[in-house]
């Protein structure tokens, strides 16, 4: 046997038994990351200030413990990405580990679309969801008051609202929703002192043409000098003004 070929056979044998060594004796460092700090981005924090990195922290804190000293895997960030999406004011969450060993957690907050004002105070987010309210945080939105059933605010008010936002007179000109029942829901203008009279949810675009027309038309030829406490929109073909 040649002595080249020797010294191959001898070098690669030299070569498995250090892998099987390192193998056995350092297996952490072949497979395991140690957290070493945590790094929190609210990626929409210049729309919306709900919830704080502070507070994201406190809320790990005390749902799982610090993280630093803690061996990084798969399993460890899914369930941090699933106890942040549980956070009242967080809608995303996403985690992933550098090599340096620094956890990177990318949330974003929930967004409210209207707030209810009733026996309860809440609001509807984007997702349709129920989100509570916050004495530290104002968001802008629509106001709903009255008897407000949670179904009733996820579902056809919901699709409402939106409609109302898409439409920009109607978002000018309505400044809160009363929610007297399902049957008789009224629109307090911004301008007149009366309530608009809208009745059920069904057919609204058409309620709310005619009295379009009626503001363009009408109230535009002899003015608001006679205000009237109610503009009823609940009859077929009709605008029904009371004083």
């Amino acid at each position: 046997m040649k002595t080249q070929h020797i010294i191959s056979i001898v070098f690669a044998s030299l070569l498995v038994a250090y892998v099987l060594f390192a193998m056995v004796f350092f297996p952490a460092a072949r497979t395991t990351t140690i957290c070493r700090e945590v790094s929190i981005d609210i990626r929409d924090a210049d729309q919306r200030a709900y919830v704080t990195t502070r507070e994201i922290s406190d809320y790990l804190v005390g749902t799982c413990g610090s993280l630093i000293g803690d061996s990084v895997d798969h399993a460890l960030l899914s369930s941090v990405e699933q106890i942040l999406v549980e956070h009242p004011m967080l809608r995303t969450a996403e985690a992933w580990c550098s090599p340096e060993g620094i956890i990177h957690l990318s949330v974003t907050q929930r967004q409210p679309v209207f707030r209810v004002m009733g026996d309860e105070n809440y609001f509807i987010d984007t997702d349709r969801r129920r989100m509570p309210t916050r004495t530290s945080t104002a968001a802008y939105v629509p106001v709903v008051t009255g008897r407000v059933p949670l179904h009733f605010a996820a579902g056809e008010l919901f699709d409402f609202i939106c409609w109302l936002e898409q439409d920009d007179y109607w978002w000018a000109q309505i400044e809160q929703i009363h929610i007297v029942s399902p049957k008789r829901i009224e629109l307090v203008p911004r301008v007149g002192t009366g309530v608009i009279v809208l009745g059920t949810l069904e057919d609204y675009p058409a309620k709310l043409r005619k009295l379009r027309k009626l503001y363009q038309d009408g109230f535009s030829s002899f003015g608001w000098n006679n205000d009237y406490a109610e503009v009823d929109l609940r009859f077929r073909g009709q605008v029904v003004c009371r004083k």
